[in-house]
């Protein structure tokens, strides 16, 4: 085994859906990364609980079973934290995602400690910009939860934007979190940034979430005018007319639809 193979014990595991879910794992005390960075993670499925327990079926032979398996995960955790946390989506029939959907607490995974990516705040900020926009679907929201949970993120920039998308309400993981990362993080640094956050259901009705947003962010018109121009610039956000009538009438908002468009 390679010097920078480590094995790290699975502490919690978070099932959001049938095909999501999320678990820690014990950090190497000489583990260092940036937030943003991913690592290669491995299994072998013929150490984990769930195959010891229950008897394989002959369709699997146990020379796939006892095979190290590797893939690259970006982390969740902030770079601070004592453990490590990993978003993953099942993949039926992937030969890595279908082994590690059955992890349990005490399960065994090995990590590569050399951390990979360049999608890290500091390639990509210079000169440093007011605004920083976040974009993010499926599990793709990992190496931006990490970059939330780094005090100098809200040190360095005026506004964050995190827009998040998703095909149906129960697949936004991590929304609870996501609404406390102001009062967790930004209440220690002085002069934060103010975190917008915007889930987007591609699937769903949006009209739940448009309302659950607004009643926890208080938005104004000017807040929503600048949120609303920029996702359609990006192509990000595209609500039909039944968000529109909704937003009509909500008091800090004054909105005229027509042919599907909105005047501010």
């Amino acid at each position: 085994m390679s010097d920078n193979i480590q094995t790290v014990t699975v502490l919690s595991k978070t099932t959001w859906t049938p095909n999501l879910f999320s678990f820690t794992v014990s950090r190497p005390d000489s583990f260092k990364f940036t937030a943003g960075q991913f690592v290669r993670l491995g299994v072998n499925p013929s150490q984990l609980k769930y195959y010891q327990q229950v008897k394989a079926s002959d369709e699997v032979s146990n020379e796939a079973l006892n095979e190290d398996i590797f893939r690259a995960y970006s982390i969740v955790s902030s770079p601070f934290d004592e453990v490590l946390e990993f978003f993953s989506i099942v993949i039926p029939d992937g030969a890595f995602t279908s082994q590690l959907q059955h992890l349990q607490v005490g399960d065994e995974l090995l990590l590569n400690t050399m951390p990979f990516g360049f999608l890290t705040l500091a390639r990509y900020q210079k000169p440093l910009p007011k605004d920083l926009w976040l974009l993010a679907t499926g599990t793709g929201l990992a190496p931006f939860l990490s970059m939330l949970q780094d005090l100098k993120t809200w040190e360095d920039y005026e506004h964050i934007v995190l827009a998040y998308s998703a095909r149906s309400t129960d697949e936004l993981a991590y929304v609870e979190q996501i609404e406390r990362l102001q009062d967790d993080f930004g209440s220690l640094v002085d002069n934060p940034a103010k975190l917008i956050f915007i889930p987007i259901v591609t699937r769903d009705i949006f009209i739940s979430y448009a309302k659950h947003v607004i009643s926890h962010q208080n938005f104004s018109r000017q807040t929503l005018k600048f949120l609303l121009k920029r996702l359609r610039r990006l192509g990000a956000f595209r609500p039909g007319k039944a968000f529109y009538r909704y937003m009509a009438h909500v008091r800090s908002v004054r909105l005229v639809v027509s042919d599907n468009k909105v005047n501010l």
